[in-house]
This record gives C-alpha cells, structure tokens and sequence, in this order.
C-alpha cells in the first residue's frame, strides 16, 4: 500500500512542490507559468501524490455547476502514476481524495472518459465499482 504517499490538493503557492516529478506522471512537461496560472482557477483541481519528496502521481479534475436546479458534477480529467508506484494504491488514493472533495463542494456524480485500449484503466476503474458506459466521442480542434 501507499502509506507512506501524500497526498495533496495543490493550490496557489504550490509550485515548488513540482520541482521533482517522475516519468509517467504527466503525458508533457509541466510548464511553470502554465501551473501557475491553473493552480489559480477556482474550478481546476490537481490532486499530487508525493513519495520522499517526489510527485509520483497527479489527478486533474474540474468542478462545474449547472443552470439548472441540480447538483453540480466533478469531471475528472486525468489521472497519471508512476510506473514504479502502479498497483500500490497510488491512483485509489488519489480517486478517493478526489471524490470527497467533489462531495464537500456539492457534487452529486463524478465522471470521466478512457480510450476503449486503456484496458489498465478500465480494469482499474471497474475495481473501482463502476462499468463503463458506451460513448462517442467528438474532438473538435479549435
């Protein structure tokens, strides 16, 4: 188990935590005035797992409200783990954290997509309690 991992909601003032990152975490490189400017937007979340001082894992997630008389949603965006720190409970951990600050800030329901091929994601999320759902899926470039 991962007993020995933070986690971490990071915010404003957090960037020196990203000093050192292990591979996997991230499909890019962080760009600083990028994580900056993101750690600022009061609906972008980014859940760190730090192991010995090193992010070893991350979530991004976005908290949104809807118009109508309902409760807002918790998407999550993205969710990266070291390949050295896969299946010691790194990414539950982080799913949980996640989780329950979607419930704090009034969420009823959070949601998010993988690539039909991501059978380790699906495989994990389905550990997780849920089923996928069939989808389509439209990228539009802007």
């Amino acid at each position: 188990m991962a007993d020995d991992v933070e986690i971490h909601l990071c915010g404003p003032g957090d960037e020196e935590l990203f000093r050192q990152i292990a591979d996997d975490v991230f499909d890019d490189p962080i760009e600083p005035e990028k994580l900056a400017r993101y750690l600022t937007f009061p609906n972008h979340h980014l859940f760190i797992a730090i192991e010995k001082g090193i992010v070893i894992g991350q979530l991004t997630a976005l908290s949104y409200e809807h118009p109508e008389n309902r409760p807002g949603d918790l998407f999550i965006d993205e969710v990266g783990v070291a390949e050295p720190a896969r299946r010691r409970g790194v990414a539950t951990r982080l799913m949980q954290a996640a989780f329950a600050f979607g419930r704090e800030r009034g969420c009823r329901d959070a949601w998010l997509g993988t690539e039909v091929e991501n059978l380790e994601a699906r495989a994990f999320y389905e550990r997780l309690g849920q089923k996928g759902e069939p989808v389509i899926y439209f990228n539009f470039r802007l």
